[in-house]
């Protein structure tokens, strides 16, 4: 499978993640573009660039991650789904990309991103006080 994967977000977000990711899977055949939009940055020379390689490359499928929905960094990048080869995430984490990457090598299926969607929204939770662990050597 030929996929590319884009890391896009509001400061050093998608950096993060990128690295966070490797630390716990390893260097893996993963490349991703990081995009990081920085105080008075602009959207606009990425997303033509990002363009450029998703028609250049349609028979890679990209799957973009972008951190907040409706915001600047999705809104450029929205417009790209328009191509059969785009797949579009928005709230991006660390439980969606990791599962993305290690559990689906195959082109996504719509109920592949449903399913990744409803595993990564698993990651969230609050937790309780368990006597067991808070009582235990780290």
């Amino acid at each position: 499978m030929d996929r590319q994967i884009v890391l896009a977000s509001h400061g050093r977000l998608a950096e993060g993640l990128a690295d966070t990711y490797k630390m716990i899977a390893g260097e893996t055949d993963n490349d991703f573009i990081v995009f990081t939009l920085n105080y008075g940055g602009d959207t606009k020379d990425f997303a033509e660039e990002l363009r450029k390689q998703i028609e250049d490359q349609p028979e890679r499928e990209f799957v973009i991650l972008c951190d907040i929905y409706g915001a600047s960094v999705y809104s450029a990048l929205y417009p790209l789904k328009r191509y059969a080869n785009v797949q579009l995430f928005t709230g991006m984490n660390l439980p969606l990309l990791l599962t993305l990457c290690l559990e689906y090598r195959t082109k996504l299926t719509q109920e592949d991103i449903t399913r990744l969607i409803d595993q990564s929204r698993q990651g969230i939770q609050t937790t309780e006080i368990n006597e067991e662990v808070e009582n235990e050597d780290f």
